[in-house]
């Protein structure tokens, strides 16, 4: 018999859940960490300097990761350049008793966050990661991200996402990039597990990408004075946003044995956006004292 949670109950939990991460950092020794300096343009940036770093390595990783998105982008682009005309490729998203919505925009969108991560990407080559970064080019990867929620807790209608989207993830980016990618692996799990007890089957491509992309930030943040996590994490994204792309090549490709393929959307109240906020939160929070645990080790060993 299933446990039925009611949203009081739940609110409450997460809150005490986020208290309890909190008290995580308490007795963490404060550490002063020294900031590496941009390459190119010699300011501070958001990260020590890298341990054996090889710049050859680094470039070379983050290179190959530009040009497979790149290409797969421009593939993606072409595919969702009009929307379908067959009834059989048309896909809706399904949310209660709301009218179907195309899902046409939602793979427009998908193309254009891979887009924005690539020039992230070449940002990252000019400026390093850092505050120029964010102001110039990085908050464009977090407002993709975002509006990609907004857009599925919509229940599909793009003309719900509004200039505060891009505002808040800004302000979201500076102080917990981590909880978008994952509210995104939340979402994208919910939507799986809702479209399979649907339809007795779901699409796990989106689901694929948004756990791979978690396990290259979770890599990132727990070791990020070293090369080899760096080297990864960039190749985590050379195969999380084709695989977004492959999504969209199924999606617009694919036909279904139903008149058109459906997307059914968990039901998300208000309170349940605040849960799986306050999750992604945690998550976060956590991800962030394990790196803090990790480094405090390695430095009582270095001692």
């Amino acid at each position: 018999m299933a446990i039925q949670l009611g949203p009081s109950f739940c609110v409450i939990l997460t809150i005490g859940v986020f208290f309890l991460c909190l008290l995580t950092f308490a007795g963490v020794p404060k550490t002063e960490l020294p900031q590496d300096k941009s390459r190119l343009f010699g300011y501070p940036v958001w990260h020590p300097p890298i341990k054996r770093n090889d710049y050859n390595k680094t470039d070379s990783s983050l290179a190959f990761g530009s040009l497979l998105i790149i290409i797969t982008v421009y593939l993606a682009s072409r595919w969702t350049a009009h929307p379908p005309t067959i009834r059989k490729l048309q896909t809706y998203f399904i949310s209660g008793d709301s009218p179907p919505v195309s899902a046409y925009y939602f793979n427009r969108l998908l193309v254009l966050y891979a887009f924005n991560t690539v020039l992230t990407f070449f940002a990252i080559l000019i400026f390093d990661v850092g505050k120029l970064w964010v102001g110039a080019i990085g908050m464009l990867h977090n407002s993709s991200e975002f509006a990609v929620l907004v857009l599925i807790g919509s229940g599909g209608r793009i003309k719900n996402i509004s200039f505060y989207a891009i505002l808040l993830s800004y302000m979201f980016f500076v102080y917990c990039g981590l909880c978008f990618d994952y509210a995104l692996m939340i979402t994208f799990t919910r939507i799986y597990i809702n479209t399979s007890h649907e339809l007795k089957h779901g699409d796990e491509n989106e689901l694929f990408a948004s756990v791979f992309h978690n396990v290259g930030n979770l890599t990132a943040t727990v070791s990020f004075d070293t090369l080899v996590p760096s080297i990864l994490t960039s190749l985590t994204y050379a195969i999380t946003y084709p695989a977004y792309m492959y999504y969209v090549y199924v999606d617009t490709h694919a036909t279904s044995v139903y008149p058109t393929k459906r997307i059914y959307l968990p039901s998300t109240p208000g309170w349940k956006k605040f849960v799986i906020g306050m999750i992604s939160l945690c998550c976060s929070l956590l991800t962030v004292r394990l790196g803090a645990f990790l480094m405090n080790r390695e430095n009582h060993n270095d001692d």
